[in-house]
């Protein structure tokens, strides 16, 4: 009994053995997700093996066990995964304590094939530095050594050459040190090209730009409060930065003045001093700036003018207008939203509406157009009432709601001129007018070939 006793002393005192995690950022796409969601879209495994992860209590999220899958989180905190699942599910390499959000330890490279794997799949990440491949990794390890040394070195640099296909780590680490720093040199200048802000006008005072989707337009307040100075470096770049990089200066010398959401494209307007800020503001504020959206939404709804208070709770964890038996603008506690609809042009089910805003609420015309039957092609979130199910199914190929900020006219802040940008519609919502064009000409020729024949 004595020894059974030890036995089981020495093995409590024995400590467990400690699981490699691999930290992840939080995404402004993922804010608000279910950490099983984000665990199930990070890995890209089914949601029952996603939840049987959560309950092992191997995930942590801020520095705490996660103990319910249903838990949601928010933008800028750090999750924690066991290292051996991104081996499992991505087959990949990966150092213990490193960050796939982070520029140098975004991506890892395979003996298999030469190109190169992103933990973020959905959103490639515009701080990812371009890592070594497979060819490159071997040729480091392969070169020829001096003469003077001896068989030894070069014997020990044939086994760590072979173990470096198994483990990237135990590559020369001056030698990789060096090519990170040449890849992020290189990172600096190449950017992908379908994230690059365009700019329409620029001048000493203001820079006027065509937000592609895919990038925010600025950083949160809570993501500059959590990583601060040193930890800006680590986020993706925003259309801001890119501006900044483009006229070359110096973040600080680049003010938002407003916002659009991350898939939505269009105008965004930026000021160059401090001045031009805040007379910009007091425009946006005072409704000056004529803001003007194209829309691609199921249904024909009417032309109309939508007035709600918007909550941030409808009912169902959504955002939404309150109730209309509550709606009294002398005890409601929510803020007024305005939004005037005109619809352009339709195509069977689908519609192009025309909207423009009188206030600037969050996902203003993407709640008033879902609440009033007619969501957004591709919305996924005001696309149903509150506790329902959605009005239409996704529409093949919308992969982000199809809203484009197409039109803006402000009054320059120190000429006093009345100015105006337009553009066109973007490639996706383009494309799909266009099949709703052909397939509208189709049907019409069939029935007038059947009129005929009859």
């Amino acid at each position: 009994m004595k020894r059974n006793r030890t036995n089981q002393n020495s093995a409590e005192k024995s400590p467990k053995k400690r699981l490699r995690m691999v930290k992840i950022i939080i995404e402004s796409r993922e804010s608000g997700k279910t950490v099983a969601a984000v665990i199930r879209e990070r890995l890209q495994i089914p949601w029952s093996e996603a939840r049987k992860i959560i309950l092992q209590r191997i995930i942590r999220y801020n520095q705490q066990p996660v103990t319910q899958d249903a838990m949601r989180v928010k933008i800028g905190k750090i999750l924690e995964i066991p290292v051996h699942l991104f081996r499992k599910n991505n087959k990949n390499e990966i150092e213990d304590g490193q960050n796939p959000n982070n520029s140098s330890t975004a991506s890892t490279t395979t003996k298999k094939s030469n190109t190169t794997t992103n933990f973020n799949k959905s959103k490639p990440s515009p701080l990812e530095s371009f890592p070594l491949e497979s060819s490159s990794l071997e040729s480091s390890s392969l070169k020829s050594t001096p003469k003077d040394r001896s068989n030894q070195t070069a014997s020990k640099k044939e086994i760590t050459h072979q173990n470096s296909r198994k483990n990237p780590s135990l590559i020369n680490r001056e030698e990789h040190k060096t090519s990170l720093e040449k890849k992020k040199q290189q990172s600096k200048y190449e950017f992908p090209e379908e994230l690059e802000p365009k700019i329409v006008y620029v001048d000493d005072d203001l820079v006027v730009i065509n937000k592609p989707t895919g990038i925010t337009t600025m950083r949160h307040e809570e993501e500059a409060k959590e990583f601060g100075l040193k930890g800006k470096k680590y986020l993706p770049y925003t259309a801001l930065d890119r501006v900044a990089f483009l006229l070359g200066v110096g973040r600080d010398r680049i003010y938002a003045v407003h916002r659009i959401d991350r898939d939505t494209s269009g105008l965004v307007v930026f000021a160059r001093t401090n001045e031009v800020k805040i007379d910009l503001e007091k425009q946006f504020r005072s409704h000056e700036v004529e803001r003007r959206y194209l829309a691609l939404v199921h249904g024909k709804p009417d032309d109309q003018k939508i007035v709600s208070w918007f909550v941030d709770d409808r009912g169902d964890g959504r955002r939404g207008s309150a109730s209309k038996e509550i709606q009294d603008p002398k005890t409601i506690s929510g803020k007024k939203a305005i939004t005037h609809i005109s619809t352009k042009a339709t195509w069977g089910e689908i519609s192009l509406v025309e909207c423009s805003l009188e206030t600037g609420r969050t996902h203003q015309i993407r709640i008033h157009l879902g609440e009033i039957g007619c969501p957004i092609c591709g919305e996924k979130i005001y696309n149903r009432p509150v506790h329902g199910k959605p009005y239409y199914p996704l529409l093949p190929g919308a992969n982000r709601p199809f809203l484009h900020s197409f039109s803006m006219q402000l009054i320059h802040p120190r000429t006093s001129e009345l100015m105006e940008w337009s553009l066109p519609l973007p490639m996706d919502m383009k494309r799909l007018v266009e099949e709703l064009k052909a397939k509208q000409t189709t049907s019409s020729n069939l029935a007038n070939s059947e009129e005929d024949s009859k």
